[in-house]
């Protein structure tokens, strides 16, 4: 697993994780855009964030239909 500074890139699998919503949690690959689409939340600009940023900018998403949701994103990691 790489540091939490290193930037995703298209390609990358990530793992998301929302506390309590297995709904919205998973593996998901950041597609050719640079983007990743979680279930409800839809599309997410991932492509030169960081996995802390990456979260914070699902949590805000997320935010919109589930009150105060816990995100955390590890990876990028190989498919």
């Amino acid at each position: 697993m790489a540091p939490a500074t290193s930037k995703l890139q298209a390609g990358d699998w990530i793992k998301v994780t929302v506390y309590g919503e297995a709904s919205l949690s998973g593996d998901f690959q950041i597609d050719k855009t640079g983007t990743v689409m979680l279930p409800l939340a839809g599309p997410t600009k991932a492509a030169g964030l960081t996995s802390i940023e990456l979260a914070d900018a699902l949590t805000k998403d997320i935010a919109r239909i589930r009150a105060d949701p816990k995100v955390t994103v590890s990876g990028p990691r190989g498919g």
